[in-house]
């Protein structure tokens, strides 16, 4: 049984978190002291973005320099990234802004824009990174925090070439 054309974009949205992505934590990182994992931006587009476009969605990202009230009373520039979702058969959209943190240096603001790109797209598909433990609930030793059960580790390349062998998860 084939599923039904999405004739908007909340019926697109429907199919993805039905069977929403996976990505896989294989990128080591720092914050601080604590070390962590995360799944890159490359991995994100590469699961992400070919079902996106398989639906008939554009994904659109532009950082962007806004005036926003500040404690001064004065209106201060501040960058964001805005976004847009977009299902291109009905022009029905979804659009967002994620603030980004004030970097500095040119090396910082694109870490910035990288970090936003990354969590806006991941966040409006309801993706999923396996191994999750629930971002930091574990490592801030809340009383009462079970961790979820353990997802084996699969290496990204073939988590990638699992989804492509399997079209049917798109």
């Amino acid at each position: 049984m084939t599923e039904p054309v999405p004739k908007n974009i909340d019926e697109v949205i429907l199919l993805i978190q039905k069977n929403p992505p996976v990505l896989v934590k294989d990128q080591a990182g720092q914050v601080g002291n604590q070390k962590t994992r995360y799944a890159d931006l490359v991995q994100v587009n590469e699961v992400i973005l070919p079902r996106l476009f398989a639906l008939g969605l554009l994904w659109l990202t532009s950082p962007t320099l806004r005036m926003i009230p500040g404690q001064n009373g004065q209106e201060d520039p501040r960058f964001v990234l805005d976004w847009t979702l977009r299902h291109i058969p009905s022009k029905t959209h979804i659009d967002g802004t994620y603030p980004l943190m004030d970097a500095g240096t040119a090396m910082k603001a694109g870490s910035a824009i990288t970090y936003a790109r990354r969590y806006a797209l991941v966040a409006i598909t309801n993706a999923v990174a396996l191994d999750d433990d629930d971002d930091g609930r574990g490592g801030a030793g809340r009383a009462g925090y079970v961790q979820r059960a353990s997802v084996p580790q699969v290496p990204a390349a073939q988590a990638r070439q699992d989804l492509l062998d399997n079209p049917q998860l798109y």
